[in-house]
């Protein structure tokens, strides 16, 4: 109750409410009115997220509507901070750039009763990932294949850089640098993630050649100088690819001729020891060599 001549009031639940006014005069003398008010329910506005912080590529923001009214319905209405809108009961939205947005959620009763709830979405930019190689091919011996990272990334966010390759290598670095161990082709891949887990990869393939292996043989290494007549085998070998030149050194003597396991003959001019040298190179031009005298 209130004895001013224009109170007010406010009331904390909805319902429907009897207003009464009684006057008196100062001579005792009264008469009164009386009229019906109604107040109409408040709605809460609530939502919740699947994640308020998401990856630049692949964001998707769901936003679950939980609000709620005591009596009648409500619509909601969206606006997700990018010039975007909806009218849904449940939110959802894709950004397409990177940065904080605010989210909005209106809910309204069918008496223009309202209620807001705020919250804001990151998205996160990703990195680009990029490398490129000193080489994608080398002979076996002696391999070192290197990578220089050529990443981009516009963020606030570290990014860790994950080098491996499928021979089993793995490595956290800014570069790559690697010897394999056997022959065959593999592939190096560069992952960049960043503290939010937004990531990025690329990726080259390689090929480590075969070496091949240089085998002399000689077959009577000691002979009398008249007449002599030296028989060198080649045993040489090598997997997964072709040998396209032997080259022999007779002790100064130079020849080169194409694979064959038949053996070689040489006559020497004169009395001495000879070094004999063969250097065997792949099509690939991997290049092994083998000693005998």
């Amino acid at each position: 109750s209130s004895s001013s001549k224009s109170p007010d009031h406010t009331y904390t639940d909805y319902g429907i409410y009897t207003v009464r006014l009684v006057v008196s005069s100062d001579k005792g003398c009264t008469d009164s009115t009386q009229s019906t008010l109604r107040v109409h329910p408040q709605p809460k506005a609530v939502f919740t997220y699947n994640d308020s912080i998401q990856c630049l590529n692949d964001n998707d923001f769901v936003m679950e509507n939980y609000s709620s009214i005591p009596e009648g319905y409500l619509n909601s209405f969206w606006s997700y901070g990018d010039v975007s809108f909806s009218s849904n009961s449940v939110g959802r939205h894709t950004y397409k750039s990177a940065g904080k947005f605010t989210v909005r959620l209106v809910a309204r009763s069918p008496f223009g009763c309202t209620d807001t709830m705020e919250k804001v979405s990151v998205i996160t930019e990703i990195p680009v990932i990029k490398f490129t190689l000193d080489t994608n091919q080398l002979c076996l011996r002696g391999n070192e294949f290197k990578a220089t990272n050529n990443s981009t990334y516009n963020g606030i966010e570290t990014v860790d850089y994950d080098w491996s390759a499928t021979d089993g290598f793995t490595k956290r670095a800014t570069d790559f640098d690697h010897n394999f161990m056997n022959p065959g082709k593999f592939e190096i891949k560069l992952v960049g993630t960043t503290t939010e887990g937004c990531a990025d990869s690329a990726s080259q393939m390689i090929t480590v050649f075969p070496q091949g292996e240089s085998n002399i043989t000689i077959i009577d290494s000691v002979q009398c100088s008249k007449g002599n007549d030296f028989t060198f085998g080649n045993e040489s070998r090598v997997d997964g690819a072709r040998f396209a030149l032997m080259s022999w050194d007779f002790g100064g003597v130079f020849i080169d001729t194409v694979f064959s396991i038949s053996p070689n003959q040489f006559q020497f001019p004169g009395v001495g020891k000879y070094d004999i040298t063969l250097i065997t190179t792949t099509e690939h031009l991997c290049q092994d060599t083998s000693k005998g005298s």
